[in-house]
């Protein structure tokens, strides 16, 4: 038993489709075919025979032999088939985070709902080849625009990473070798005469590209691919392509927008790329980005900026004039993002900042109870304070203290009639999506049987993690006349 070696196992304690097995290996073939034979004839003793009930010889398999299934063939030619249709007609590419592709088509959707002069469709969206990335596609009238548009928007700069403008239709090439790069390189310098041609004011000035290349690891090798097509072609009359990634007036996008790998005698790489010319659409004078990761407190801002801008967006008749004026109570307040909110934003004469840590804003019309919500709660009954707006990003052991805090103050009668509400509700369960989603519908469906509500909305909101939703609403059926108020369940 000297010379034999356990190299691995599958103890299939979760399989119902197969056996526990064991791969051993023996110092020679002798001492193998001995084992074989013995567990065949049933001479191997007890009670080593007991441990299993079939043993075969293993012959290694050459990878270069293996055949795919007619099955396993059949759905990736499917699936090239339909995203040869999704390029055909996508001249937007949208890199975005894979826990966020559900939450960016609600909010792009949202956006057409109520901005007109954006006309665009959705056409689908890939897993990237990248970690933790997705690829959304977009047919879109005017391309550039919708970029720069998207670019300056601070809400989507959680989700959205880099915008690709590209031509319709996908090319067969690929981008880690040099020869696909190169006929990549080849069809973009005929294009740049093309595109100046559809660029006038491009005439006369002295243009140059920035490159957007996904994966980012192909970068250099198509850099140095379009130099080595423009020095082949110098006798031509194609027009050189300038690169300065700082200094730039153009952008050109190569998207390796989905990657094939084959096994067996069909090996090869094959992949699908766009890439198209535009305009710059980076803004110089904005970076919110930068603005997002400066501290806490803009952390927080955004994300209770995020939940108006969408309230609004879904509820025709309420806007941040809504609440001017009003007297607002933050639940959990430090380090101080929503307090900002509420009283710089959304103009609210008075805010009652409720948290037992330090606040890192110092405004004139922010009160700071430096305690429990509930211990100020007590405090501001007996100065019979009317409470127009409640928002609460605390952070509480159990979801359902959201709402307890919230009905506390009701039946404390410190809140008006039609208090607006804003709840951040994070689950402390759960690991799927709807696990999260079903907690937070029953978050509502208690709160909607235990006090009067309208206008209830459910969001997942980019500022939210996973497991987080946002509730917002109205603590009155009737808040606007002639309006009519329905749940909306927005999830993502």
């Amino acid at each position: 038993m000297s010379d034999i070696s356990i190299i691995g196992f599958d103890d299939a304690s979760i399989k119902t489709t197969r056996k526990p097995y064991a791969f051993v290996t023996f110092d020679s073939q002798q001492s193998a075919q001995a084992a074989i034979s013995d567990a065949a004839d049933g001479s191997i003793v007890q009670p080593i025979n007991n441990l299993f009930q079939q043993v075969h010889s293993a012959d290694p398999v050459d990878s270069l032999k293996r055949q795919r299934s007619n099955k396993s063939r059949k759905q990736q030619e499917t699936h090239r088939a339909e995203m040869i249709d999704i390029c055909s007609r996508t001249n937007l590419i949208l890199q975005v985070q894979s826990t966020h592709v559900d939450r960016l088509v609600d909010y792009l959707q949202s956006i057409r709902r109520t901005s007109h002069d954006l006309n665009f469709e959705i056409e689908g969206s890939e897993g990237a080849v990248t970690r933790n990335m997705s690829l959304m596609f977009l047919s879109v009238c005017n391309p550039t625009e919708m970029a720069l548009r998207l670019g300056e928007d601070q809400i989507l700069s959680r989700a959205l990473k880099k915008a690709y403008v590209v031509h319709s239709g996908a090319k067969e090439a690929r981008l880690n070798d040099d020869t696909g790069c190169e006929t990549v390189a080849e069809i973009l310098l005929e294009k740049v005469q093309d595109y100046y041609g559809e660029n006038p004011e491009s005439e006369g000035e002295d243009r140059s590209f920035k490159m957007h290349a996904f994966p980012p690891s192909n970068q250099a090798r198509l850099l140095s691919a379009i130099e080595r097509v423009e020095a082949a072609a110098l006798s031509s009359s194609i027009a050189p392509m300038k690169m300065d990634p700082r200094l730039f007036t153009d952008i050109v996008s190569i998207v390796q927008v989905c990657k094939y790998e084959y096994k067996g005698s069909e090996v090869k790489d094959d992949a699908l790329v766009m890439a198209g010319l535009s305009p710059s659409f980076i803004s110089n004078n904005h970076n919110s980005k930068a603005v997002l990761r400066d501290g806490a407190v803009n952390r927080a801002y955004f994300k209770l900026k995020e939940a108006f801008d969408r309230y609004q967006r879904d509820h025709a008749g309420i806007n941040i004039q809504t609440f001017e004026n009003s007297v607002a109570l933050d639940c959990g307040s430090a380090p101080g993002g929503w307090t900002k909110y509420l009283a710089e934003d959304l103009k609210c004469k008075l805010v009652h900042s409720v948290d037992p840590g330090n606040l890192d804003v110092d405004l004139d019309n922010v009160n700071h109870m430096q305690m429990k919500i509930q211990d100020a709660i007590p405090i501001l009954k007996e100065q019979k304070c009317k409470i127009n707006v409640f928002v609460s990003d605390a952070c509480l052991h159990e979801m359902i203290g959201q709402l307890e805090f919230l009905l506390l103050a009701k039946e404390s009668n410190i809140l008006d009639e039609n208090t607006f509400f804003v709840l951040t509700l994070k689950c402390t369960t759960g690991y799927s999506k709807a696990s999260f989603d079903g907690q937070a519908t029953k978050v509502v469906n208690i709160l909607k049987e235990r006090t009067q509500t309208g206008g209830v909305s459910t969001y997942h909101l980019f500022s939210n993690k996973n497991g987080e939703r946002t509730i917002m609403g109205f603590l009155s059926k009737d808040v606007l006349e002639g309006m009519l108020f329905n749940t909306i369940m927005i999830f993502g």
